[in-house]
């Protein structure tokens, strides 16, 4: 018996020691599969470690999210979106709070064999592509949002809706000119929609951006925008050397 339990605390220690992702806590309880069940992200690491994961292509799709906390993201300067290299095919609850950023994503370089840029595009979150709802109740505010490509809450929405999402503050960049020649697009709330919707979003700062600018989206191919408001500047150039 001893014996027994010797083994059985040993098991213990060593399982303790095992390092977890966020998404295998028991987070009170919650599973991820539904909304009531949506895991909690009361942190920056466990929304660092959901972006990594989608990112990786290891997050499973349809899981439930929900944001705890206003979060201060300043301090990741070059953040990197969520669903940058993969779509995010999740639904992410941000419980009306705020996140704080300010980023500067230039200073890319070419992958000649896929032809894509990196570092190139910023967003709270990248492609996104899901089935129903896909981001709603949040709130952006941006001191400084600059990449060439900038969507506010995403950079390109495929699928899915983002609902009740408020961005404040500045996109895009302006160079030493004064002119938007940095940025090719920037859109308050994403930079390029080919599909879902866009509802019930509102946009309040300055948008700058050398070929489309955009309240709402910078650039549409398809989706809907519905009941939303721009309450902002849009500032572009078409003639950014001029």
């Amino acid at each position: 018996m001893k014996k027994l339990l010797c083994i059985m605390l040993s098991c213990l220690v060593v399982l303790s020691c095992v390092p977890c992702s966020w998404a295998d806590y028991d987070n009170e309880g919650r599973d991820g599969f539904t909304e009531a069940g949506a895991y909690l992200i009361d942190s920056i690491d466990d929304l660092k470690l959901l972006r990594d994961r989608v990112n990786a292509g290891t997050e499973p799709e349809n899981r439930y999210y929900r944001l705890e906390i206003d979060m201060n993201l300043t301090q990741e300067t070059s953040w990197e979106p969520i669903g940058y290299v993969n779509p995010f095919k999740g639904h992410f609850d941000g419980n009306n709070h705020t996140i704080y950023v300010n980023i500067s994503r230039f200073g890319s370089y070419r992958d000649y064999d896929t032809d894509d840029w990196y570092n190139h595009r910023a967003g709270i979150f990248g492609w996104v592509s899901s089935s129903g709802y896909a981001v709603k109740n949040l709130k952006l505010n941006s001191t400084r949002m600059a990449a060439t490509y900038v969507g506010g809450i995403a950079y390109g929405l495929r699928g899915g809706t983002i609902e009740n999402c408020h961005v404040t503050g500045a996109l895009g960049h302006l160079n030493d000119r004064g002119t938007a020649s940095d940025s090719n697009n920037a859109g308050g709330i994403v930079a390029e929609m080919y599909g879902g919707t866009v509802r019930n979003c509102t946009f309040n700062g300055t948008a700058y951006a050398y070929a489309a600018a955009g309240g709402i989206a910078a650039e549409m191919y398809g989706g809907n925008i519905e009941n939303c408001e721009v309450l902002s500047n849009l500032r572009y150039t078409f003639n950014p050397q001029q």
